[in-house]
């Protein structure tokens, strides 16, 4: 994912699909100097993240923590104030991608069907 800053934000999952064991991923920040750095570390199973149009927030889809985290951006690209942004119960999130208003339109969330969803608030509902 590039930010409008130009920054790309990049995950690791952690894991050697589709045997490997869990392990917890990261996540990179690649800067439009070529600078590299890791931002974030312990998450579960980074599978896709997004930047609200504003520049303000990204949003992180943790497959194996069936749940959307969002951290604070910093001018500087750097990350801050991590927390829960939705719960998927047993729906675990496979990508991320938001619209022009903000409005995530995936993840993909993955039971027994492949469906995508809108977050509202802190709930996924079906699209």
């Amino acid at each position: 994912m590039v930010d409008r800053r130009g920054n790309a934000y990049i995950g690791n999952t952690g894991v050697d699909f589709p045997e490997g064991a869990f392990a917890p991923g990261t996540l990179a920040l690649a800067s439009p100097d070529g600078s590299v750095r890791q931002l974030a570390d312990g998450l579960a199973v980074p599978n896709g993240v997004a930047v609200t149009p504003d520049n303000q927030t990204l949003i992180i889809a943790e497959s194996y923590g069936n749940c959307l985290t969002t951290r604070d951006i910093a001018a500087d690209g750097s990350l801050s104030h991590g927390r829960v942004w939705a719960r998927l119960g047993g729906d675990y999130p496979d990508g991320m991608c938001l619209d022009a208003k903000g409005v995530s339109r995936r993840p993909i969330l993955h039971t027994c069907r492949r469906q995508s969803c809108t977050i509202a608030g802190n709930a996924a509902q079906p699209i």
